[in-house]
């Protein structure tokens, strides 16, 4: 009989903590579940907002490349290259710093290619490089004169063909001296307008003409007939 009751005891204690344990995880889901709801509502904020930081993210990456398609080579308006280059260079001293370096870096680069041709064809005679070298000018001097003023083409042509008989009829110089010297040009532009900081509100160019390698590759073209527009024919823009 002794071991009867202890054994109804020992169902009821099992029956409370049964039921306290029962009651006790019942709080925690709940507790759980309530904490747990606004963390669901946070997760998806998250979610949303990622996905809204993308689709900027995108759509900025859509705009600009819609920009860059913008800027053709074989097709661009040279005076408004021209009236973007005057406000950062409309002081006499910087174009002429600039065409100085833009020369240097043509002719390292001509003088490289007439190394080259003498190396690959050594029983031409300089005045059968000089042909070559000019042949090899023609797709760079077409693009310019479907785009350039006649009068600025034909002064870039001028200049360019200086630089071809330089860099065939000077003593040749080994390569491994022009291609650091262009890093060195182009520093030389860096460093010139440090020295002549006059500049004018650029900002109406800015949507239509973005910084990246269009660009760049752009005013690299461009470059020299921009120059002596400015040297020869731009007298009035003199600064």
């Amino acid at each position: 009989m002794l071991a009867g009751r202890f054994e109804s005891i020992e169902g009821i204690v099992f029956s409370v903590w049964l039921t306290e344990k029962s009651a006790a995880t019942n709080f925690d889901i709940n507790s759980n579940g309530a904490s747990m709801e606004p963390d669901i509502h946070a997760i998806a904020g998250t979610s949303e907002s990622s996905t809204a930081a993308a689709n900027a993210t995108m759509a900025t990456s859509k705009s600009d490349a819609a920009h860059e398609l913008q800027l053709n080579l074989l097709q661009v308006d040279f005076e408004e290259l021209y009236q973007r280059h005057l406000c950062r260079h409309s002081q006499l001293g910087i174009n002429i710093l600039h065409l100085i370096a833009v020369l240097g870096i043509y002719f390292s680069i001509y003088s490289v290619v007439a190394t080259a041709i003498h190396g690959l064809l050594p029983l031409l005679s300089g005045e059968q490089r000089l042909l070559l070298l000019t042949f090899l000018s023609v797709p760079y001097l077409t693009v310019l004169i479907f785009n350039v003023p006649i009068s600025d083409f034909l002064t870039t042509l001028t200049c360019i063909l200086f630089v071809v008989v330089c860099a065939v009829t000077l003593p040749m110089v080994p390569v491994w001296v022009h291609l650091p010297a262009i890093v060195m040009w182009h520093r030389f532009q860096l460093w010139s307008h440090k020295k002549y900081t006059l500049q004018k509100d650029i900002s109406r160019f800015e949507a239509r003409y973005r910084k990246g390698k269009m660009l760049f590759t752009l005013l690299a073209v461009y470059e020299l007939p921009i120059l002596l527009h400015y040297l020869v024919r731009g007298r009035r823009d003199w600064n």
